[in-house]
């Protein structure tokens, strides 16, 4: 069985709506961590600029609320955070920097779904 082909008007309102999710998501991509998610958000902000300060060891995450101790930390694979430190580079520390790696593995994905 043949699916019937995209029609153009189609293919432009899915565009549309897909640029819509990309807007709505750059809405207050620079405000501070207050949001809901902040808690998160910080996480991994602080083990991004523990990479861009002590080094870029993505298989010791470090986070700055363990005291005395070194504070490796047991987490996912910190892709977005090592991503975010190498941009910090680039730009220097930034609070948009973590949401915008987010959203371009957003973009990326995109058309996978």
């Amino acid at each position: 069985m043949n699916s019937p082909p995209v029609r153009r008007h189609e293919l432009l309102l899915l565009l549309a709506i897909l640029a819509c999710g990309l807007g709505i998501r750059l809405i207050a991509i620079s405000q501070p961590f207050i949001d809901a998610w902040s808690w998160r958000q910080a996480d991994v902000a602080m083990i991004a600029e523990n990479f861009y300060r002590t080094g870029f060891h993505i298989w010791y995450p470090q986070v700055n609320w363990a005291g005395n101790a070194p504070g490796y930390v047991g987490t996912e694979f910190p892709l977005v955070s090592f991503i975010a430190a190498l941009f910090y580079k680039v730009f220097g520390v930034q609070d948009w920097i973590g949401r915008s790696v987010s959203l371009l593995f957003y973009a990326v994905s995109l058309p996978c779904f």
